[in-house]
């Protein structure tokens, strides 16, 4: 379920994240106040919607991000004032189960995420935009994909070049249909898994691959070896 999506209008300081989340499960508020503006009383309405969730909290989790720490601290601060974090004192105020930093569950996915990162990068995988900067070059000067360039390029680099290329453009997507009714999958360069499944869908239509360089030939040198 999601409780809150909301602007950083102020930045991604720690601090904004945790006004905005401490807002979200709060009770719900409502104050209003007069004011004067032009000589005339105006009454101004304060009014949000909470959860009124504070006693259950007990963790958050987050990427590594350094922001998250300092969103803890603040977090943690903000419960301070209506609630007790010390299970032994008596100090008449509720419970809270969240103690700030050492609440914070660092997200696997994140980690898993860096991980992949660094052995693709150690593959020399290449990028979505230093693949797409490859693309729009070539399409600057002859519209060809050189040997010598792509000479230099690992598999993972061509491969992904290779599906950018063809997706596009609108009559390179329907050429491609022609030769294999499973459409490529679109590179998405903050998300590891993305090149993963281009490069296990690139071995299971291998073959749809070199039908359609054969029919343009402008990118045969986008094709590692071994597939040709």
């Amino acid at each position: 379920m999601v409780i809150e999506f909301a602007e950083l209008i102020a930045g991604k300081s720690g601090k904004a994240m945790a006004d905005i989340f401490f807002n979200s499960i709060s009770p719900d508020f409502k104050r209003e106040t007069e004011t004067i503006i032009n000589n005339i009383i105006t009454t101004i309405t304060e009014e949000r919607i909470g959860l009124n969730c504070h006693e259950n909290l007990f963790a958050v989790c987050g990427d590594n991000a350094s922001n998250n720490d300092t969103f803890c601290d603040h977090l943690h601060n903000l419960l301070l004032h209506d609630y007790d974090d010390d299970p032994t004192s008596n100090t008449g105020l509720p419970k809270c189960h969240f103690y700030g930093r050492p609440s914070r569950i660092w997200c696997i996915a994140h980690l898993i995420a860096l991980v992949v990162g660094a052995v693709l990068k150690q593959l020399k995988s290449g990028t979505h935009a230093e693949a797409l900067a490859l693309v729009a070059q070539t399409n600057d000067g002859d519209g060809t994909f050189d040997s010598v360039t792509c000479s230099a390029l690992s598999v993972y680099m061509k491969v992904r070049t290779f599906v950018l290329w063809v997706m596009a453009d609108e009559a390179r997507r329907i050429a491609w249909k022609k030769v294999c009714i499973i459409m490529l999958l679109y590179d998405v360069d903050s998300r590891w898994n993305s090149l993963y499944l281009i490069m296990f869908k690139a071995q299971e239509h291998k073959a749809s691959i070199v039908k359609f360089t054969r029919l343009n030939p402008e990118v045969q040198h986008l094709i590692p070896n071994k597939a040709k």
